[in-house]
């Protein structure tokens, strides 16, 4: 989390141009020196330090936009892979769906095919005083020696 925070700033636009500037004013200040002594006379006497100080910030410089491409390129790959994981939830939502709506077709076929069959045994038998009970006692006497266990 801190260290989230340090690359955050380290690598922010402000610290990136605060560097460049530095980088060049070493460069002005470590390559002419003739501009410099007319100039600004003081810093003359810098030259041979500017000289390191530019190389060094032209280093740290490419660092810090080297880890900011870096990070960048990581957090879009990153992106990349949750887009194409909701983009597979979304698939399977989709097939899931289209899943449920065949399973509800064929649940009405089968309700419909019940309610019909429920609709022809009524104008069959619906109105019919042998619909109450079309079994004679003989019929019920044999259904029941079929249930019963065999005695030997």
């Amino acid at each position: 989390m801190i260290a989230d925070f340090f690359w955050d700033i380290a690598t922010s636009n402000v610290v990136l141009i605060a560097i460049l500037l530095i980088a060049v004013g070493a460069f002005v200040v470590a390559h002419t020196p003739r501009i410099v002594e007319r100039f600004w006379p003081q810093a003359f006497a810098f030259s041979k330090a500017a000289a390191l100080v530019q190389v060094a910030a032209w280093a740290l410089l490419m660092f810090l936009v080297g880890f900011r491409v870096a990070d960048e390129r990581a957090e879009t790959k990153q992106l990349k892979n949750d887009l194409a994981f909701t983009e597979l939830q979304i698939e399977n939502a989709k097939a899931t769906a289209q899943d449920a709506e065949r399973l509800k077709a064929d649940a009405q076929e089968k309700a419909k095919e019940a309610e019909d069959k429920l609709n022809d045994y009524r104008t069959r038998f619906g109105d019919s005083p042998e619909a109450v009970c079309a079994f004679t006692p003989d019929d019920l006497k044999r259904l029941r020696n079929l249930g019963l266990p065999k005695r030997r």
